[in-house]
């Protein structure tokens, strides 16, 4: 008994993607793969994509090197068909329907979770192949926790992250700001004669998140993410230098609440901004915009989880979104919203288990549809 009782008590892993609320990792009906802070740090990645690529059934391509376009392809579905979420909003550009991963700085990252199978009917068609939530970092409850981290390795490649933690039991905080830099490499060493130069890369990010308690029943917060910079890239084509100067912005608020024993309440409001603008660097002729892509996007949502049983779980919720692009090139839509509301009804048995969902979307370009 002694002996026991001085071993440490380690919490059980919750995940909440799966399922759109939190819940023991073990019990969630979707296979789910996590990524905690320690895992990052400890395998030293550089980038999303190293990451990503350790998850079963997920597969990632890259055109070059850091910071170079990526996809990301989820049991056998397209990249745009993964849904990809930070703090719980979209990221996705509304002209390609994918999302920037590769300027995503592990440095800002508190946890990532990958759902691999469907989960259209909680979140919407862009998630038939899966979801891949990411989660910036945190403040804690254990006082004041300032960390800073100098790396430098081949290729002028240099890291520099600094931050602030903290918190008590009622309110928590987080300041981050990070800078990765590198001369990068030449993703096209063929005969074509062209751009054989190194491909450069930076990101300059900052990350800021704040919750309080109100109440034993009721908690708010806020959270933001910013990062911008330029990659270069190469064209074989015409040997330009093209470059693109990139800014990937996030940032949302919740209410949550414990209504009652039996109903919880959470309402997120959302903004995301993804914008490219590529042209030509090279030092014989003035930089000049080739075209330019710019998606900003207005949400809110709103999931209810009413707790029937032990063992039983109803999830009730809306959603609603708005893209509007502007972009050098003519589009016959330049905007769009999409209005959805779901249940879902849960049972987790000894035996066996049982999830069934019902999503309606109304588009506004593909007009109502049922999942």
């Amino acid at each position: 008994g002694l002996s026991l009782a001085s071993e440490p008590y380690v919490a059980e892993s919750l995940v909440i993607t799966s399922g759109r609320m939190p819940e023991p990792q073990a019990q969630a009906t979707a296979a789910t793969t996590v990524f905690e802070r320690d895992d990052i740090e400890r395998l030293q990645v550089s980038s999303v994509a190293e990451l990503l690529q350790r998850v079963p059934g997920l597969s990632v391509v890259r055109t070059g090197g850091t910071g170079s376009q990526m996809g990301v392809f989820l049991r056998g579905t397209s990249t745009a068909q993964t849904l990809v979420l930070v703090d719980g909003q979209r990221i996705a550009a509304a002209s390609s329907g994918t999302s920037s991963l590769e300027f995503l700085a592990p440095e800002q990252i508190e946890r990532i979770e990958v759902v691999r199978g469907a989960r259209s009917a909680l979140y919407g068609s862009d998630a038939i192949g899966g979801v891949i939530q990411i989660f910036t970092r945190k403040g804690d409850d254990q006082g004041l926790a300032p960390y800073v981290r100098l790396a430098a390795g081949s290729d002028s490649t240099y890291q520099r992250s600094l931050g602030l933690s903290g918190g008590d039991q009622r309110t928590r905080f987080h300041l981050g700001a990070a800078l990765d830099e590198t001369a990068g490499i030449d993703a096209t060493r063929d005969g074509f004669g062209a751009n054989g130069d190194d491909d450069a890369y930076r990101n300059r990010s900052l990350s800021l998140s704040l919750s309080h308690r109100v109440t034993d029943d009721l908690q708010v917060g806020l959270s933001a993410l910013d990062q911008r910079g330029q990659v270069e890239y190469d064209d074989v084509f015409t040997g330009l230098l093209p470059t693109t100067d990139f800014q990937l912005s996030s940032i949302s608020g919740f209410i949550n609440g414990q209504l009652n024993e039996h109903w919880s309440s959470r309402l997120e409001l959302g903004y995301s901004k993804d914008q490219r603008d590529t042209g030509d660097d090279s030092p014989a002729a003035p930089y000049y915009s080739f075209f330019t892509y710019t998606t900003y996007r207005d949400s809110v949502n709103w999931v209810n989880t009413l707790t029937l049983t032990d063992n039983q779980q109803m999830l009730v919720g809306v959603d609603w979104y708005e893209d509007r692009l502007h972009s050098s090139t003519t589009f016959a839509e330049d905007s769009r919203w999409n209005r959805a509301a779901f249940v879902q009804h849960r049972y987790s048995g000894d035996k066996f288990s049982t999830e069934l969902g019902l999503r309606h979307d109304d588009n506004q370009q593909f007009g109502s549809e049922n999942t």
